[in-house]
């Protein structure tokens, strides 16, 4: 099971904007990236956090596993559904234990 490497995820990113008749400059207003970070992007050679995968797939209408992990003869691969409700809910969680990181640290001092 096996997820993308960084010029796979950036030519499924790179095929999804071009099926939706988007530039990079398009997409990269829309996103709020600059056009030379999303070229380096779909070129790979910079990858995605858990975050921008997410937000991606929102803008794509598409799940996050699709655009994360690795297509071998028309079956995907995955080693677990991942829903983006859930990646999302992560992303909550790891923001409150942040916020509360902050808190605690000025409390502090």
């Amino acid at each position: 099971m096996t997820y993308r490497s960084n010029g796979e995820l950036g030519r499924r990113l790179a095929d999804l904007r071009e099926e939706r008749g988007l530039s990079q400059v398009d997409l990269a207003e829309q996103l709020n990236y600059t056009p030379s970070v999303l070229s380096r992007i779909e070129s790979g050679q910079r990858g995605l956090g858990a975050g921008e995968a997410l937000e991606f797939a929102d803008f794509f209408g598409v799940p996050v596993e699709s655009i994360l992990r690795h297509e071998d003869d028309g079956v995907l691969m995955l080693r677990a559904d991942v829903d983006n409700a859930d990646v999302r809910c992560a992303l909550d969680e790891f923001d409150r234990d942040i916020e509360n990181l902050l808190d605690l640290r000025a409390a502090v001092g």
